[in-house]
This record gives structure tokens, C-alpha cells and sequence, in this order.
């Protein structure tokens, strides 16, 4: 005999069970695609900067650093700021992801959502001892505070 696959042989459980992976696919789809939009899934730039070391046989995973740069053109202190960035930048291009938003053009609003009021501020992110850690530079434009701030921090 021929098992043909109709309505009339599918009863109402597989029906709902299908209807709720369907709506659950959907879910993680408009998830992911949220994630993705505002850069939480760019695993391609923390692929590279994450690694891991060896101290007496044990292996410990180091996670990326992330040093975000908030400045404006029209402001003289994040001028004076600027060249400092771009010598810590090339210094630590392999260990920390530098990212600079300029205020006056900030698409993704970044400015609104770390709530920053003093130009230039700097944020360093990273995980530490598992949880999300935060810490501003705020040493002002020198080359050598600022370089010594990040190693303590990262």
C-alpha cells in the first residue's frame, strides 16, 4: 500500500509542532539579524585578535580588547589627541581593536548610547574573569600615560 501525505493523515499535533518551529526559526532569524546590525555577531575582526597562551602548562584564552576613541573635528583637545591615538593604534594593532567615532557623524548614535559628554573620551572593553569590564583613559593627550594606562588595563 501507498502512504500518500495528506492533511487527512497528519493529525493536529504535528501540525502545531511544525508551526512552532516555523515561528521559532523566524525568531532566531530576526535575532540574528538584529545581533548582526549592530555588530555584536562581527566575529571576523575578534577572530584575529583572540588567542591563547601558555603559563606552566595551563592554557588560558585571551580575550579581544576593544578601545573606542570618541572625538569631534572641531574640538582642540581631541586634535591634540589624535596623533597619540595613531601611534597606540600601530603599537597595539595586534592586540587591541581601535575603533573612532566622530560625534558630529555618528550613524549608529554610539555617542547617545555610551552617554558621553567630554570630548575626546576613550573607552577601553573587555571580558574580565568572565564578565564585561569598562574602563575610560581620561590621563589627557600623552603619549606615554596613555600607552602605561592600557597596558595595566589590558
Amino acid at each position: 500500500m501507498k502512504s500518500h501525505l495528506s492533511l487527512k493523515n497528519i493529525d493536529y499535533v504535528h501540525i502545531e509542532v511544525l508551526l512552532m518551529l516555523i515561528v521559532l526559526v523566524i525568531a532566531i532569524t530576526i535575532v540574528y539579524r538584529y545581533l548582526k546590525v549592530r555588530g555584536y555577531l562581527n566575529t571576523s575582526r575578534i577572530s584575529h585578535f583572540t588567542g591563547t597562551t601558555s603559563v606552566a602548562g595551563q592554557t588560558e584564552v585571551r580575550e579581544p580588547t576593544e578601545l573606542t576613541m570618541f572625538y569631534a573635528t572641531w574640538c582642540g583637545h581631541s586634535q591634540k589627541m589624535l596623533p597619540i591615538w595613531e601611534k597606540i593604534k600601530k603599537k597595539h594593532k595586534e592586540r587591541v581593536i581601535t575603533k573612532l567615532v566622530d560625534c558630529d557623524d555618528d550613524a549608529e548614535n554610539l555617542c547617545g548610547q555610551y552617554q558621553i559628554r567630554y570630548l575626546p573620551t576613550i573607552i577601553l572593553e573587555r571580558m574580565k574573569e568572565g564578565k564585561p569590564y569598562k574602563a575610560q583613559y581620561n590621563l589627557g593627550p600623552d603619549f606615554t600615560r596613555f600607552d602605561t594606562w592600557l597596558l595595566s588595563e589590558a
